[in-house]
Order: C-alpha cells, then sequence, then structure tokens
C-alpha cells in the first residue's frame, strides 16, 4: 500500500493534546470540539486549499465581531455543502476526509477526521498435520485519525462500529470527501 502526506501528517499528532476539548486553540476557545479545526490544520498544512467560513462572535447575544472560521463537522458531512467542494466518494482510501453529522447534538454538528492506513492484522496461527490443507483470511480494519476529547487518536471505531453494528441510520450521515 502506498503512502499519504496527509495521513502521514495526521499520525504524526497521535497522542498530542493541542486540540483537546478543554483547551484553546485560537480561533477555537477551550471547551469547544476540535475535530474540525484539527482537519482544517492538517490538510491545509499539507498543502491543500480548505475554505473558511465567517462567523458571528457574540456576547449576551450581541454580535460583536465576525471571525473565519474552518468549516465545522457538519459542513463536512453536508454532500450540498457550498463550503467545501471537494467530491463526496462512495467508498474512502486513506487520504480523504470522513465526516458524520449529528443534527441531535446541542453541543457539535458531528464529528470529521481523516481516513488512516488500516489497522495491522493479526495473522490465525494453525497447526498443520502433514497432508493437510488450509486456507488464509486477512481482515483489514479501517481506521480514523481525529481529534477526541482528550488528544488525537487513530482507532476503528469512531465511524466504523456504524458499519459493524449494521446501523444504516447512522451510516447514512457518513460522508466520504476525496481531496485532490
Amino acid at each position: 500500500m502506498g503512502r499519504h502526506v496527509l495521513v502521514d501528517q495526521a499520525r504524526s499528532y497521535i497522542g498530542n493534546t493541542d486540540w483537546a476539548k478543554d483547551k484553546e486553540r485560537p480561533p477555537l476557545p477551550e471547551n469547544t470540539w476540535k475535530c474540525n479545526q484539527f482537519v482544517y490544520e492538517i490538510t491545509t498544512g499539507a498543502g491543500y486549499a480548505v475554505p473558511q467560513k465567517p462567523h458571528e462572535r457574540k456576547k449576551f447575544g450581541i454580535s460583536f465581531e465576525t471571525v473565519m472560521l474552518p468549516p465545522n463537522a457538519g459542513d463536512w458531512a453536508d454532500s450540498a455543502s457550498a463550503i467545501i467542494t471537494f467530491p463526496t466518494v462512495p467508498a474512502p482510501k486513506p487520504g480523504d476526509i470522513v465526516a458524520y453529522s449529528n443534527p441531535h447534538d446541542t453541543d457539535a454538528t458531528g464529528h470529521v477526521g481523516i481516513h488512516s492506513y488500516p489497522k495491522d492484522s493479526k495473522p490465525d496461527s494453525v497447526t498443520l498435520a502433514p497432508g493437510d490443507d488450509v486456507g488464509a483470511r486477512q481482515i483489514m480494519r479501517r481506521q480514523t485519525v481525529s481529534a477526541a476529547d482528550l488528544s488525537v487518536v487513530e482507532n476503528d471505531r469512531t465511524f466504523w462500529h456504524y458499519y459493524d453494528e449494521g446501523a444504516a441510520d447512522e451510516t447514512a450521515r457518513i460522508i466520504f470527501r476525496r481531496l485532490p
């Protein structure tokens, strides 16, 4: 399998706490989810052009400034997004953006990450007697690198458990986007 610069760059931050929910990472304040900021910084750092969008900051319900912010997870997961113009694809490859919308969450619009390399597989061990035949199988688990609540993580659970559980209503909200 070939290497992808975006995946390699994202993986270099595994365990890093700079995008943790409880930390400030301008322009995002502490106690806000930063998966979108992570994806934005990694993609633009790898040379991709990702547009930002205007956001009005308010105090006591009154707008006091407009700042430019990275697209949120809901923007990435919206196949009709006017902000995100990278094409959607039916199945991801390493380096694609994976986004999940969650319109029912009051704390976030969903989650977004970078599709990584498959999880290392473990070979089955079989003891053979002379003349025995054996078949082999290899299961490749998909993984994603994303900013979670405490640190940047790589795992096969964040998005993929919905597929494992056969949750069609959940997988319908997952979008894969291919960067040029």
